[in-house]
């Protein structure tokens, strides 16, 4: 069968993001993990962020090739 991992599928999940990242920016991507519930919703918890290029940030239109 198909898991739903290779598919590319996505949600949202309530994640803590624990102070220590005080660099989170919008667009970053991160990778959390499941631990204790925290809240009546949360039960996962923030691990690594990566954070969105400067270079894909600082273009305002969509997407386009670039030259080699």
């Amino acid at each position: 069968g198909i898991n739903a991992e290779y598919m590319g599928c996505h949600r949202n999940f309530p994640v803590h993001c624990s102070p220590c990242f005080n660099a989170l920016q919008l667009g970053d991507e991160v990778i959390f993990g499941e631990c204790r519930p925290l809240s009546k919703t949360i039960r996962f918890n923030v691990l690594k962020v990566n954070p969105k290029s400067k270079k894909a940030a600082s273009k305002s239109g969509p997407k386009k090739f670039e030259k080699f």
